[in-house]
């Protein structure tokens, strides 16, 4: 009978202690349920966060129609900007010039009343000049069927003379770019000194007797076997012959100057 007592008030206290451990259990459960759910939310939070801020640290994508307009609009801006420099170019032409209906200068071998806004007659040699921001226009006459030089701004006697010399003979017009080395010559042309032939546009004529030759070149060309042409005065030498070659010897020759407004 003890022993079934006792039996008895074991159980009687497992059946007290049974609905405790229940109660206890399910808020263990629940609170461990909330602790993974709130980890859970963080990360979730934490992985939202970073995106957006990745998202945001990203420069916005143009899209394909801003980039093709912007590519257009500077395609259409350099040939205006071109013709713009073409223009000016087409207008700085001094006006009493030989041109062609674009307006460029023609080189025809043919000296027109009041062409050149320069002109010196230097003992028979009869120089003719006109010049805008960049470029140079020279036109020479004289009673010769042969060469006409001239040679800008030499130091002593012909030697550093930029030189040019022209002809015409009998099926054509030749015109050289040269540069003279000594006092005396000899002025071999700059394409042969490493230099480079400079002229830009030329002709010639023989009627009655003389001969003229017209070039245009530009006032500085860059070139180390050619002189700058200055605003002002510059310093010639002249000289023509009877021979149509480079090589001849002169009829006449002498000084001037030609001044550059």
């Amino acid at each position: 009978m003890l022993l079934f007592s006792k039996k008895k008030s074991i159980f009687r206290h497992c059946t007290v202690i049974s609905p405790i451990l229940r109660k206890y259990s399910v808020i263990f459960f629940v609170f461990i349920f909330m602790l993974i759910f709130a980890g859970c939310s963080d990360a979730t939070a934490t992985q939202q966060a970073e995106k957006i801020q990745d998202q945001q640290s990203q420069p916005a994508p143009e899209s394909a129609g801003t980039s093709q307009q912007q590519e257009q609009t500077a395609q259409d801006e350099e040939p205006q900007e071109e013709s713009q420099a073409q223009d000016s170019a087409v207008l700085d032409i001094p006006a009493a010039l030989s041109q062609d209906a674009s307006g460029n200068f023609i080189a025809d071998g043919i000296i027109s009343d009041e062409e050149y806004s320069g002109y010196s007659d230097m003992d028979g040699f009869e120089a003719y000049w006109a010049s805008d921001s960049n470029n140079i226009y020279f036109a020479m006459k004289a009673k010769t069927v042969g060469y006409l030089a001239i040679g800008i701004q030499p130091g002593s006697m012909m030697k550093d003379a930029d030189m040019v010399l022209g002809f015409v003979d009998s099926i054509s017009v030749a015109i050289y770019d040269m540069y003279s080395t000594g006092n005396f010559g000899p002025h071999p042309p700059d394409i042969e000194l490493g230099g480079k032939d400079d002229i830009i546009d030329f002709a010639g004529s023989e009627q009655n007797g003389y001969t003229i030759i017209e070039f245009k070149r530009l006032l500085s060309t860059g070139d180390k076997y050619d002189n700058d042409i200055l605003t002002g005065a510059n310093k010639i030498i002249w000289a023509y012959g009877n021979s149509d070659t480079p090589d001849g010897s002169h009829t006449k020759r002498g000084y001037g100057q030609i001044e550059i407004k």
